[in-house]
Formats: C-alpha cells, sequence, structure tokens
C-alpha cells in the first residue's frame, strides 16, 4: 500500500511538472510572436522585408533568365523539328535554353527494358505529350498499354517523368 502512495505521489509530481512546462512554452511562444510583431509589423519593417526579398528573387531567376514556361504544342513540335541531334537530354537543353520547360522521360516495359530516348512537354493546349526523340513521333504512353510504337516492344510498367 506504502508504494502505490509513492507512486501516486511520483506520478502527480511528473504531471505538474509536465503541465508546467506547456504553459512556460507557450508564455515563450507567445512572448517572441508578440516582440515579432512589434518589431516587425508594427515599425513597418515587413515592407523593407518584402522589397529585399522581391529584389533578390528577381535576381535570382528573371534577372539570369532560368524561367521556363509550358509550351504550346506546335512549339514543342518547332523544338523537335529544329533539334537534330536526336538526343532527348540535348533537347531538354535546347528546349530549356529557349525558356521551354522540357522532361527526360524513361519508360520501363515487361522484363525490365527500358527506353530512355523520349521527351515530354506539358503543353498549354494539349496537356502532356511524349514523344520519341530519336523520330519527333508523338507517343500514346500509358501503363498497362502494350507498346509497339517504336523499336521497343512491350506492356508499359513504369513511366518516370523528370522535369
Amino acid at each position: 500500500m506504502k508504494g502505490l502512495k509513492v507512486i501516486g505521489i511520483i506520478t502527480g509530481v511528473l504531471a505538474l511538472i509536465l503541465v508546467g512546462s506547456l504553459f512556460w512554452h507557450s508564455s515563450k511562444t507567445d512572448a517572441a510572436y508578440e516582440n515579432g510583431y512589434r518589431e516587425g509589423y508594427c515599425a513597418n519593417k515587413y515592407e523593407e522585408g518584402y522589397s529585399t526579398g522581391y529584389k533578390q528573387g528577381f535576381k535570382e531567376t528573371v534577372g539570369t533568365g532560368y524561367i521556363v514556361r509550358n509550351p504550346t504544342y506546335s512549339e514543342a513540335k518547332e523544338i523537335l523539328n529544329d533539334d537534330k541531334t536526336r538526343s532527348a537530354s540535348q533537347i531538354n537543353n535546347t528546349a530549356e535554353a529557349k525558356g521551354i520547360r522540357a522532361a527526360y522521360v524513361s519508360v520501363e516495359i515487361a522484363h525490365g527494358v527500358r527506353n530512355y530516348g523520349i521527351v515530354a512537354f506539358e503543353t498549354v493546349d494539349k496537356g502532356l505529350v511524349f514523344f520519341d526523340s530519336s523520330s519527333d513521333k508523338e507517343l500514346d504512353l500509358e501503363i498497362g498499354k502494350y507498346c509497339r510504337e517504336t523499336g521497343w516492344c512491350g506492356t508499359i510498367t513504369k513511366i518516370t517523368v523528370i522535369w
């Protein structure tokens, strides 16, 4: 019986410590929030921070030309027609150099055979389209579908799109 009283007392003390630490943490958090609000928002420092962040973000993106956009279908076809390397990675690089977003695609068919010569564009007028880089032929890729549109034949088990 005496052992149960000791366990009860220890449990009570631990509960008080835990509850006290929660209130202490909460009041510290509230104080930090109020301090940050007073120093930043009330002193109009948020405008300075916004301006500084905007300038830095502009410099790191638009200022360097690394903004890419989704093309129209005809723009995607034009990139394929202009690039004579027949390399998926080179077509991707050419597209991005022109400010157009392109993806490198890996397709796995049954028995682990893979084809890496595929590019994709998320076009604004026709959605996601896939092309065989060696022929510029549009591909209708779908998991579970049997594909023989290129030199490889088999059921597609996995499609990996790398932007």
